[in-house]
C-alpha cells in the first residue's frame, strides 16, 4: 500500500530535501509538496493523505500557531506533523491543543523525523527528545513538582499573547476576534501573571512573535 504524505513548506529546498529523506525511508510513498497552506485546493484533491507535514517558517506572514489552527481544521481526519525553526516551548502545547500528532525541530536530523512519523502513523504523539527535555525542565523547577509548576498560556492567551507582541491594542485585537474589548483586557492581565510580566516590552522577552 502506497503512503501519501502532503509536505508543505514554503522553502522549495526545505522540501525536496524532506522529500529525498522519504523516499528513500518509505519505499512506496507518494510525496504531495505545497508551498502554503492558504485554501490551497491542491491539498484536498491530494488523494486524502495520510499525513500532512507542516514546515514552520520565521517569515510566516501570520503566527504560527494560527497557520496551525487553520490548517487543521481543513484536515482535521489527518494526522499533522509541524517542525519548526526554532524551540519554541510557549507554543508547544497549543500546537498539540490545536490538534498537532508530531513535532520536531529543523535542526533534527533525519532519522528524528522518521521516527516521529513512524510514531504519529502508529496513533501516537510525538515531540523530539529536545523539546520534551525543555517542556519537563518548564513543568518541574528544582525538582519539586505540583506546588512548583509554572503557568502555561491557554492556545487563546497565546494568541492575544502574540498579537500584543506584534503591537496591537486591545481595542483592535477585540475586533479582529470578535470579542469585547473588557475580555481582552481580562486575558491580557491573565497573561501578563502568568508570564509573571508587567509590560509588553517584557512580554516580547517571553513570546516568540514571527516578523511580518
Amino acid at each position: 500500500m502506497i503512503l501519501k504524505i502532503a509536505l508543505i513548506d514554503s522553502h522549495p529546498i526545505m522540501r525536496k530535501g524532506l522529500a529525498i529523506v522519504l523516499h528513500e525511508y518509505f519505499k512506496e510513498v507518494k510525496i504531495y509538496e505545497l508551498d502554503n497552506t492558504d485554501g490551497d485546493p491542491d491539498l484536498h484533491s491530494a488523494a486524502q493523505p495520510d499525513l500532512v507535514i507542516l514546515g514552520l517558517n520565521t517569515n510566516n506572514k501570520k503566527n504560527c500557531l494560527e497557520i496551525t489552527r487553520n490548517l487543521k481544521r481543513q484536515i482535521s481526519e489527518i494526522p499533522l506533523i509541524v517542525y519548526d525553526e526554532n524551540e519554541t516551548l510557549n507554543l508547544t502545547i497549543p500546537y498539540f491543543r490545536s490538534g498537532v500528532s508530531g513535532y520536531f525541530l529543523k535542526k533534527n536530523n533525519a532519522s528524528e523525523m522518521i521516527n516521529c512519523l513512524k510514531t504519529v502513523l502508529s496513533g501516537k504523539f510525538y515531540i523530539c527528545p529536545v523539546l520534551t527535555q525543555l517542556l519537563f525542565e518548564h513543568l518541574v523547577v528544582d525538582g519539586k513538582t505540583a506546588s512548583k509548576k509554572m503557568e502555561v498560556l491557554t492556545t487563546r492567551e497565546l494568541e492575544i499573547a502574540v498579537y500584543l507582541c506584534e503591537g496591537m491594542g486591545t481595542s483592535m485585537i477585540a475586533k479582529k476576534l470578535e470579542r469585547k474589548a473588557s475580555t481582552i483586557s481580562t486575558i491580557k492581565n491573565s497573561i501578563f501573571r502568568k508570564m509573571k510580566v508587567n509590560n509588553i516590552i517584557d512580554l516580547r522577552k517571553r513570546i516568540p512573535v514571527n516578523p511580518a
